[in-house]
């Protein structure tokens, strides 16, 4: 079981340099001090990247386990076991991780009434998981493409009230744009959202007639993911320098 595990982490590119750069992020992130931790936008950022990590290899140790894979099968639904993860990926990527970085732009706006904006969608993309599970219509085992749907289109609005809010609110003009780094992370997001928003719009055409360019839609959609992996641990760093070039300057 274990050598077939590794084998299937060995097949796939992008959870080896997943694998790589996940223990280097979340390391970097342990040398913050007690209140870099503490800060909100750090703190989500960094519960991303341990979700990330997390259900990547998840999903590759429950097709190998197919035991385990299957008493969660049984707890959620009542069809046949299929040998599929998918529950992984719907739970801990289209669900979870998405409501962690609406969350995350919700810190990241000053203007109270956008705020509001992203905290209704937020509830309603909680509130839409949870009835179509409950009902059954689309189940956690198999494909939910009303969940991928409003997860992508979420993201893709909460973006853009948090460049409106970049453009019209005076606090972000305290801080040089080029330099934060939160601004550039949500690029990244707005991208990978976009991404993926379009390639599940045009699924059933791609799949049948154009395989090739749903291929490249994931890829880059991974290599996207990656970027926002690096970008947050540069941004893990430069907040470690900083907070070591004050102890020297207080040093001194």
């Amino acid at each position: 079981m274990i050598q077939d595990f590794f084998s299937r982490i060995e097949n796939n590119l992008y959870v080896e340099i997943l694998a790589g750069l996940g223990p280097i992020v979340i390391s970097v992130f342990l040398f913050l001090s007690k209140e870099k931790k503490r800060q909100i936008d750090l703190s989500l950022l960094f519960s991303f990247v341990v979700l990330v990590y997390f259900y990547e290899f998840l999903a590759i140790y429950v097709l190998v386990d197919k035991q385990f894979n299957a008493s969660v099968h049984q707890l959620i639904g009542d069809t046949d076991f299929k040998g599929w993860n998918l529950w992984v990926t719907n739970f801990f990527n289209f669900h979870l991780s998405k409501i962690l970085l609406l969350i995350y732009l919700h810190q990241l706006i000053y203007s109270q009434t956008k705020k509001r904006i992203i905290l209704v969608l937020i509830w309603t993309f909680v509130a839409v998981c949870t009835i179509v599970q409950v009902f059954g219509w689309y189940p956690l085992y198999d494909f939910q493409p009303p969940i991928y749907f409003l997860g992508n289109a979420s993201l893709i609005f909460g973006c853009g009230l948090y460049f409106i809010d970049v453009i019209s609110e005076e606090k972000h003009l305290e801080v040089d744009l080029i330099k934060n780094w939160n601004f550039w992370i949500v690029t990244l997001i707005l991208f990978q959202s976009a991404l993926s928003f379009l390639s599940d719009i045009a699924f059933d055409y791609l799949v049948f007639n154009d395989l090739d360019l749903y291929f490249f839609f994931n890829y880059i959609s991974m290599v996207l993911y990656l970027l926002l992996f690096i970008f947050i641990g540069l941004y893990f760093f430069l907040e470690v320098r900083k907070s070591k070039n004050k102890l020297i300057q207080n040093a001194a």
